[in-house]
Formats: structure tokens, C-alpha cells, sequence
């Protein structure tokens, strides 16, 4: 049987039940000494922090009085729309928290339309809730205007839809169908240069972002691939290229190849075969790292020779313990690279021998 409570149309007597028991929290809250009552509502029902809860509900102010019995009534079906589609309260605080407005959505006209037309496209369950926790603003877009063609779009791109959901759950990006569209053009951008979709594909799917900056930053990062690393367009190893310089800005990548390749010696295709040694600070991990060693190898201190690749993926503690605490000859160089205190190495070093 239906009810209606002024523009709301509850099903049965327990959605009728959930509205008004919800609403009652609003008004309890309402007759608190708070001087924002909203905020109090988030907090209690949603697990908000005072801080989160105050910043939504003064952004909320700006389209609605948050007090009036509509909009509180409003945001509650929302709310309850997002549980009955499985939402935990940690997904709803994270929507809200990044797009507030949705909020003053009504719940049956403009959301539930839309996450059934998600639904109808492959993207249930876990998936769709990922889906819309990481990027809520799409509940805002129009579905034939905006949602299909984006969805379109990656399809055309992937290839199947299970790539369709992986990288719809690990975009983040308040205009999501803009960058999509972006990351169409670069696709056939890196398709002019050779780069076969299948490639494109398998890549785009561990690391998308790596795909949506403007052309022009794409074609500067090419050329900085092919310049730099040695790898031409086209070959097996030029987008792991690509996503590694994608990363970071020049300046870091400049000094990092400048290290490894003037002051090591590395050739671009053996630093293709351990890229790690590019995603760690040069300042904090290559160069300390690179130091301890070089001088526990000058004094005949180390029984092997060890990797240097090898070292520098050592965990903190294990590198110290293994390679710093047993040879007081590198405390101080080490400390003085990465700001630890000597003093504290050697108490390390102590409570490890008794």
C-alpha cells in the first residue's frame, strides 16, 4: 500500500516507518542548542566528523535552507535510496562529502533512474557503488546527454565491459565526461604514432589517469620517451615508458636520469627492466642508498656485493637493519641524508646485539 507524505511516495508502511524515524533524528537535533542542526543530522545518522559535517551543510546552504522540513525529508530518501542499493554509511559520507548538492537530488525522479540505466549497463553491485563512491558528481549528468556517451566511449576504447568498470571505479575527476572525451583524443592521438589499441588498452586499464592529461602535455611526454629513454614509439616497452614519465614532472625525472644514467651508469634499457628505481625519491631513498653503499664497498666491509636495484627496493627498516645498524662507519652519512639521529642508530644497534 502507498502513502504519500507531500511530495513523497513511500511504497509501505516500512519505508513510511524509516522516513518519519529519520526525520524524528532531524528534529532532535533541531531542538538542540547546535547551531546548525543539519550538520548534527550528519553527524549522528552518518558518522560525519564535526568538522566534514559543518563544511557539507554550509556548502548545502547555498541551494537550500537546510532546516526546512523538505529538504531534510529529501536528503533522508536520498540517503535511504543509497542503502537499499547497498551503500554502507563510509560510501554516503564519502558522496556527500564530495558532492553535496546531490543531496537536494529527489531520490526517485533524477537518482534511481540512473543508477538503474548504470545497472543496465553492466555496472551492479560492488562495482556500482565503487562506481558512484569515486565519482558522484556523474549522478549529476544527463543520461542520453552524458552518461551513454561516456559509457560508449569507453567501450569503444576497452573493448569489453568488464574494462569498462575497472576504469570507471579508479577515475576520480569532478567533470568525469570531460575527461573522458580527453582521454578519447589522446587514444587516437597515440594511435597516429603507431601504438596499437591492444597496447593502449592493457595499459589504460592499470593506469588511467596516466591517459588524461591535454594533448599537449601527451605529445611533450612522447617525445620525452623516445628522447630520453631511448624507446621508440610503437615498440612492446613504450608505454611503460610513457606511464613512468606521465608521473612526474620534468624537472624530477630530468635529475633522477640525470643520477642514474651519468653518475650509475644505467642505459635506458636496463632501467626499463628495473623502473622502479624512477618512482622513488632521489633525494630520500637513490642517492642515501647509493652512498652506504659505495662506502661499505670502498672499505671491504660487505662479504657480496649486493644490487643495487635490490637495496634500494628494501623496505626502510630492512635496509637499516641489514646495511646501516651493523656498521657505525655509515651512520653519520646516512643520518645526515635523511635527517635520522645518530644517536638513535646506535641504540638501534645496541637493543639488536644484547
Amino acid at each position: 500500500m502507498q502513502r504519500v507524505y507531500g511530495r513523497f511516495i513511500i511504497s509501505n508502511y516500512d519505508n513510511a516507518y524509516n522516513l518519519l524515524h529519520n526525520y524524528s533524528q532531524f528534529v532532535l537535533y533541531s531542538n538542540s542548542s547546535s547551531t546548525d542542526d543539519f550538520a548534527n543530522y550528519l553527524v549522528n545518522s552518518l558518522g560525519f566528523s564535526d568538522k566534514k559535517a559543518i563544511n557539507t551543510s554550509t556548502k548545502l546552504s547555498k541551494y537550500k535552507k537546510v532546516n526546512d522540513f523538505s529538504f531534510s525529508a529529501n536528503a533522508i530518501s536520498v540517503v535511504n535510496l543509497f542503502k537499499n542499493h547497498g551503500f554502507a554509511d563510509t560510501h554516503i559520507e564519502k558522496i556527500v562529502c564530495v558532492y553535496p548538492r546531490l543531496l537536494t537530488f529527489r531520490a526517485d525522479k533524477t537518482i534511481r533512474p540512473k543508477l538503474g540505466f548504470l545497472q543496465n549497463q553492466g555496472i551492479s553491485g560492488l562495482d556500482l557503488i565503487r562506481v558512484i563512491s569515486t565519482n558522484p558528481m556523474i549522478l549529476g549528468c544527463g543520461v542520453q546527454s552524458r552518461i551513454l556517451p561516456v559509457i560508449q566511449i569507453l567501450k569503444d576504447i576497452l573493448g569489453c565491459d568488464a574494462h569498462v568498470v575497472s576504469v570507471m571505479k579508479r577515475l576520480h575527476h569532478r567533470n568525469f565526461p570531460g575527461v573522458i572525451y580527453n582521454l578519447w583524443l589522446n587514444v587516437e592521438l597515440l594511435k597516429t604514432y603507431g601504438i596499437s589499441i591492444e597496447s593502449i588498452r592493457k595499459h589504460l586499464v592499470q593506469q588511467p589517469s596516466a591517459f588524461l592529461r591535454n594533448q599537449d602535455v601527451i605529445k611533450d611526454i612522447v617525445i620525452r620517451v623516445e628522447k630520453k629513454l631511448g624507446i621508440v614509439p610503437g615498440s612492446d616497452k613504450f608505454l611503460h615508458g610513457f606511464q613512468l614519465l606521465s608521473g612526474f614532472s620534468e624537472a624530477t625525472i630530468d635529475s633522477k636520469l640525470d643520477f642514474l644514467m651519468n653518475e650509475l651508469g644505467y642505459d635506458p634499457a636496463h632501467l626499463m627492466s628495473c623502473s622502479g628505481l624512477l618512482t622513488c625519491s632521489l633525494e630520500k631513498r637513490l642517492v642515501p642508498r647509493h652512498n652506504v653503499l659505495l662506502i661499505l664497498k670502498a672499505k671491504g666491509l660487505l662479504k657480496k656485493n649486493p644490487a643495487f636495484y635490490r637495496a634500494v627496493c628494501m623496505s626502510e627498516s630492512r635496509f637499516v637493519s641489514t646495511f646501516v645498524l651493523p656498521f657505525k662507519e655509515v651512520h653519520q652519512v646516512y643520518a645526515d641524508h635523511t635527517g635520522c639521529n645518530v644517536m638513535t642508530l646506535i641504540q638501534k644497534r645496541t637493543d639488536e646485539l644484547q
